[in-house]
Formats: structure tokens, C-alpha cells, sequence
């Protein structure tokens, strides 16, 4: 049987159990804060940048290139776009992302499948590895 002091305690370690998860408002998911143009630039440059370095590092560009392009324009879309911009920032992405699903497809590109979306992306003020491409 429990002495009456243990069964007190007890009782005081549940109700402190109980009031911490049961305690305090949860606070709603907020949208990310919109950056300044210059903001998003420099982590989309940071992006693109990195992205490059990661396609000159690798040895079979049509197996292990594609991966690292879909993960670079998904982590250029997480970045929050300025105000006003995101329907030109989608225009951006969606180039990306119908230049990947052609360099993806059955028979190798003609051309370079990324020129339209360096077009878009140096037109929207990139500097760096998303206007790298040139071609």
C-alpha cells in the first residue's frame, strides 16, 4: 500500500504532467515574412550557386544531374518571394522545372533546355549560378 506523502506526490508529478501538456495556447503556423528583393536574391544566388557546384562535382550528369536541379528550384521556391513578385518568381520556376522535365525525357534535349529559365532568372535581377548557364 502507498503511504499517504508518496500518494501526494504522485498525485503533484501528474497534475504537472497534465498542466504542461495540456498548458499554454498553441500559437498558429504563420506564413514566412516576405524578404526585400535584394534579400531573396542573395539566398536564391546562394542557391543557384551552390547548385552549380554541386553538378561539377558529379561524373554522370544525366543520372545524378537531375536530382540536384529538382532540389535546387524546390529550395528556390521555398524561399519566400518579395511582395508582388510571385507570380513572376513562378513563371521562373515553372521554366525550371519544364527545362528539367526535358532534359529528364525520353531523348536527350536539343539545345539547352535551361535557356528560357536563365533568360527569366537574369531578367529578374539572379547574378549568380542561375545565370551561370549561358547557353
Amino acid at each position: 500500500m502507498i503511504d499517504r506523502s508518496r500518494a501526494l506526490l504522485l498525485m503533484a508529478l501528474a497534475s504537472a504532467v497534465l498542466a504542461a501538456g495540456c498548458g499554454g495556447e498553441e500559437e498558429p503556423a504563420s506564413e514566412p515574412a516576405s524578404l526585400t528583393k535584394e534579400e531573396y536574391l542573395v539566398e536564391a544566388d546562394a542557391t543557384c550557386a551552390r547548385v552549380n557546384q554541386d553538378l561539377q562535382a558529379i561524373q554522370d550528369f544525366q543520372q545524378d544531374g537531375p536530382p540536384i536541379i529538382e532540389q535546387g528550384l524546390g529550395e528556390l521556391e521555398n524561399i519566400p518571394a518579395p511582395e508582388g513578385d510571385e507570380e513572376q518568381l513562378a513563371n521562373i520556376y515553372e521554366e525550371g522545372q519544364s527545362a528539367l522535365d526535358e532534359l529528364q525525357g525520353p531523348s536527350p534535349p536539343r539545345g539547352d533546355p535551361f535557356k528560357e529559365f536563365t533568360k527569366l532568372a537574369s531578367d529578374y535581377g539572379f547574378e549568380k549560378g542561375c545565370t551561370a548557364n549561358q547557353g
